[in-house]
């Protein structure tokens, strides 16, 4: 009967393997690989090449400037009419002596076609903005910072010689006209304390 059990056992065991040795192997279907494109690095454009973009001739390029409530405001929502800007910042003395005459000429001509405005290139905006507030500027009046990211920062760059070499730094102050269809029409170098800027002025409303 002891012999019986162990012949049975031997048996089942057998019958176990073979049927183990029997079962479907499953193969694995490997999981194709995704093959990624590889992401081309944008180089930066250069200083010159900025300029470049921003040249007599060019449409200005798109851009957003910020208002004192912190809105963001597209460049060609001035569209439509001659648009005039002045660059500046409260550490430009320059340009603290030429702003109070280019918002003389924006008072003067409100009632005509044009969009006379001030972009600061201040750092940071609270400090502008409460410079604004303290000196109850009216008037339409924008902030820009040092974003040279930010395209309308390119007519900010002035080349100039330093010590014999030229050199493109950011120069301020900065007077821009644009035609109410967005072409960029001159890099004004004349201030407004100059009579010729109130000529150049007339001469882009006839």
């Amino acid at each position: 009967m002891k012999h019986m059990k162990i012949y049975s056992f031997f048996l089942l065991s057998i019958f176990l393997i073979i049927g183990c040795d029997n079962q479907p192997v499953t193969k694995e279907t490997p999981t194709p690989k995704q093959e990624v494109a590889p992401v081309k690095a944008i180089k930066p454009l250069s200083k010159k090449e900025r300029m470049a973009k921003v040249a007599v001739g060019n449409s200005i390029p798109d851009g957003t400037i910020l208002n004192i409530d912190s809105v963001a405001i597209p460049i060609n929502q001035f569209k439509g009419k001659l648009l005039v800007i002045d660059y500046w910042a409260t550490w430009c003395s320059p340009c603290l002596k030429e702003t109070p005459i280019f918002k003389s000429y924006a008072e003067k001509y409100k009632d005509h076609p044009i969009h006379f405005i001030t972009i600061s290139m201040d750092e940071p905006f609270g400090y502008w903005k409460k410079y604004i507030q303290e000196k109850n500027w009216q008037g339409q009046h924008y902030w820009l910072g040092r974003d040279e990211t930010n395209p309308l920062s390119y007519f900010t760059l002035a080349e100039m010689e330093i010590e014999g070499q030229k050199s493109i730094i950011l120069g301020l102050p900065q007077y821009i006209f644009i035609s109410p269809d967005g072409a960029i029409l001159s890099h004004s170098e004349t201030r407004p304390s100059a009579p010729d800027f109130e000529k150049t002025l007339l001469g882009y409303l006839e």
